[in-house]
């Protein structure tokens, strides 16, 4: 029982830190593409 408790404990973190990554580079990635259109609408 104990085992399996600090298995998840362990590994939820890991699950926690792929999430807020992805959800960063997605953000960015966001922002990116905002920016950009941005400039084409002000250059353009």
């Amino acid at each position: 029982m104990d085992n399996i408790k600090n298995a998840h404990n362990s590994t939820y973190p890991k699950v926690a830190v792929q999430w807020l990554s992805q959800a960063f580079n997605f953000y960015q990635s966001f922002c990116l593409v905002d920016s950009e259109s941005s400039e084409i609408a002000t250059f353009g």
